[in-house]
């Protein structure tokens, strides 16, 4: 999986990267002296899969495959806990948590945890490595609200801001009591207690456990906050309160009950029962059933909508449960499975290495066309993975093996030659480690620019099919002192886009750094530097009838009058009304201002560049 752009803690979301543990180098290919690994290949004659063997319980989703392990980082951090009044605070508590990966239904996991000395002081650690966009610093203490620090580039502008090697410096505020309840739709408590994630502003986040009634209690900062249910025993969901002074706080979250699901398993084209088929369900605390002997299963207290099911032989199917099983209408709920194939191989980094824990998909397309995500196991301590269920090619649909890990891009085998009932073998994926790629953006003279950084990558070997599933892209911010930095797969062509309303665009080119392997900190390289031209500007201020500023909306600068080679320009207003657009050509400029939908379109023809700010 990829790293996604850096983000406030409000949107529930993280960059992707983290850092692996020593691993051995056993031979594999590039490994001196090693034997090529055997190439993939049809099921041979007779029953390829008489003997057959996996592990269904693989197919369970792990914690780290979301979020950094506690003990598999190295940073650790300093710095001072201060009151309301700026004067150290005794005894508060610290802790460093991980951030989720990515867009995905879990929540923060403590790292490490300490208490401010005498002095306020605090260190903590080992955190999650690295911290850009995984580590959070909190520190609270009794009758004060939490505050969480994310490191510079997700801080909004004018936030604190922590990061190892630097002190931090966390000022607590006066909390409020907050109570809640979490109950389902008949009034009752949950099936089981419930972790919450609550998110507020202010650089506020806290996890939280309910009771076996549902109830919780914390202290929050004034102003709206989020209270979401993670999933687990009843799907994710969430209830917003406004905290306020003088007020008894309440907030209660509805959760949603399961239902008994009775199921039965069958072959699709005889339609006899398949026993031992298992089904996995997801978007949730996934588990793994198998049917009995007549090919059945009952889920209980079940409340999604889906689930997978497969076994060998044949290719995971989709479910959809419709309203009325378990009715005298619809009593058994009956799946279907086509027949498919397994393939089994290895999974290697670029020099050959056996990866671990690496997590198999195949993204394939139905008879629709609509994209399917088959999860396959987690690799093995020697790279080995068997995957069951993939779906026979053809009619234009290949069938690979990805493989993806935090950490890493997405590797993938070449298409493999599957037959219904049959077995590949000696299937290679080889996956590559995301590097960090450094970076300063200058302008003409030597001085930063606000800019946002797109870093694109070649994907080769016929993968830019697989772009609408796997991310061949990734954002970075430029930092007021002009510094970014980003993930990339090693060893890939990349282009960096540099855009901002202040600068012209800038493209460059280059090739990502290889990573040095387990156990050894990577090398960003040289930093990028990347001179931008700011070329003409024009500044302004927009107000409203009574002067206050408009503090949203777009601004569009196109020559006056319009010719070849002198570029239009599109920028934003800022939170107080003004706006600066550079990388204009010389000469005069049409200026429009549009803010939908309360103020009418404005515009003011012929405004010379570089000359005093204009107020609209």
């Amino acid at each position: 999986m990829l790293p996604s752009p850096g983000r406030s803690l409000l949107l529930l979301a993280a960059l992707l990267a983290s850092s692996c543990g020593k691993e051995p180098a056993p031979p594999g290919k590039g490994a001196p002296g090693a034997p090529a690994p055997a190439p993939a290949s049809a099921a041979p004659a007779g029953d390829p899969l008489e003997g057959f063997r996996w592990n269904p319980d693989d197919l369970l989703a792990d914690p780290s495959e979301f979020v950094a392990q506690p003990g598999t980082g190295n940073s650790w951090l300093e710095g001072v806990v201060e009151g309301p009044d700026g004067k150290p605070l005794s005894g508060a508590d610290v802790e460093v948590t991980a951030l989720p990966y990515g867009e995905v239904p879990a929540h923060p996991l403590v790292h490490a945890r300490a208490k401010a000395g005498p002095d306020g002081r605090f260190r903590v650690g080992p955190g999650p490595t690295p911290w850009t966009g995984i580590g959070v610093l909190h520190a609270e203490a009794p009758g004060f609200s939490r505050t969480s620090l994310v490191n510079r580039a997700m801080a909004a502008p004018g936030e604190p801001w922590a990061e190892p090697g630097v002190e931090a410096r966390i000022r607590l505020r006066p909390g409020i009591p907050v109570k809640g309840e979490v109950r389902g739709e008949d009034g009752g408590p949950p099936d089981a207690p419930v972790t919450l994630w609550i998110v507020g502003r202010s650089q506020f986040s806290l996890v939280r456990e309910t009771d076996a009634a549902g109830a919780f209690s914390f202290t929050a900062p004034e102003g709206p906050l989020s209270v979401t249910v993670m999933e687990g025993a009843h799907p994710m969901t969430a209830a917003r309160l406004a905290v306020q002074p003088g007020v008894d706080n309440f907030v209660q979250v509805p959760v949603r009950r399961g239902r008994d699901v009775p199921l039965r398993v069958l072959d699709q084209e005889t339609g006899k029962p398949i026993p031992g088929a298992v089904l996995r369900t997801y978007y949730g605390r996934s588990t793994v059933e198998r049917t009995d002997g007549k090919g059945e299963f009952l889920l209980r207290k079940y409340w999604f909508t889906a689930f997978q099911a497969r076994a060998p032989g044949y290719a995971a199917r989709f479910n959809y449960i419709p309203e009325d099983v378990g009715t005298p209408r619809n009593p058994v709920m009956e799946v279907r499975l086509p027949r498919g194939f397994v393939a089994r191989g290895r999974i290697l980094d670029l020099d050959g290495r056996p990866l671990p824990g690496l997590r198999t998909h195949c993204f394939a397309k139905d008879v629709a066309g609509n994209w399917l995500d088959i999860l396959g196991s987690r690799s093995g301590a020697d790279g080995s993975f068997t995957m069951v269920g993939l779906p026979v090619p053809g009619h234009g649909r290949e069938i690979r093996v990805f493989a993806g890990a935090p950490g890493f891009a997405f590797g993938a085998s070449p298409p493999l030659p599957g037959a219904a009932g049959g077995l590949v073998d000696g299937v290679e994926i080889r996956v590559p480690r995301l590097v960090e790629v450094r970076g300063r953006v200058e302008d003409e003279r030597g001085g930063s620019a606000p800019a946002a950084v797109e870093a694109q990558w070649e994907m080769t070997g016929g993968l830019a099919d697989y772009v609408p599933r796997i991310p061949d892209r990734t954002l970075g911010r430029v930092l007021e002192d002009g510094t970014f930095r980003v993930f990339l797969p090693e060893r890939n062509r990349f282009v960096l886009r540099i855009t901002g309303d202040a600068i012209e665009d800038l493209l460059l080119e280059g090739t990502s750094p290889s990573h040095p392997g387990p156990g050894s900190p990577p090398s960003p390289g040289e930093p990028v530097v990347a001179k931008v031209r700011r070329g003409h500007t024009l500044r302004g201020l927009v107000t409203d009838a009574a002067g206050r500023p408009v503090g949203r909306g777009d601004v569009r600068i196109v020559p006056h009058p319009p010719a070849e080679g002198r570029p239009s320009r599109d920028g934003r207003l800022a939170s107080d009304g003004t706006f600066e657009v550079g990388g204009l050509g010389p000469g005069l400029q049409d200026l429009w201002i549009v803010v939908h939908p309360d103020f009418l379109q404005e515009s003011v023809p012929g405004v010379p560049v570089d000359g005093e700010p204009l107020r609209v």
